[in-house]
């Protein structure tokens, strides 16, 4: 079939890594979640009139365990596929279970155009992703 046209929504977007697992599918999702609620870099939630969408999009697919349990609840997620938006409508990028770009996939290409970047990972800083900055944002 033909792919779903996209049209103009000013969103944020948070991303997996490739292959994205149940602990990043979980960490985005919950991002995804509190942005809906509260603006990417807010504290508070006064600023309702200028929240916009935020989706998540998984860059290359899902592990195994992951696409088990998307078959079941993929419809209770805001997920979105890399087609359906448009990259300069991205305003806000999250980045979650993911330190480099390079985890991102074709992501990868959108984090120069967003307003702003904010890092949420777990694992210890790389040494050798020169763009690794202590204060996880851009």
């Amino acid at each position: 079939g033909e792919p779903t046209p996209r049209h103009s929504e000013p969103c944020n977007v948070v991303f997996t890594h490739t292959n994205a697992d149940l602990d990043s599918l979980a960490a985005a999702v919950a991002l995804a979640l509190l942005w809906n609620h509260q603006s990417p870099g807010s504290d508070s939630d006064s600023d309702s009139q200028s929240r916009i969408p935020t989706h998540v999009v998984l860059p290359r697919g899902a592990h195994p365990s992951a696409q088990r349990f998307l078959a079941f609840h993929k419809h209770l997620l805001p997920l979105r596929g890399f087609k359906t938006i448009l990259a300069e409508d991205v305003r806000a990028v999250g980045m979650v279970d993911a330190q480099s770009a390079d985890r991102i996939g074709r992501g990868k290409g959108w984090l120069e155009g967003a307003e702003s970047v904010h890092v949420f990972d777990h694992h210890d800083p790389d040494p050798e992703d020169p763009d690794d900055d202590d204060d996880g944002e851009k």
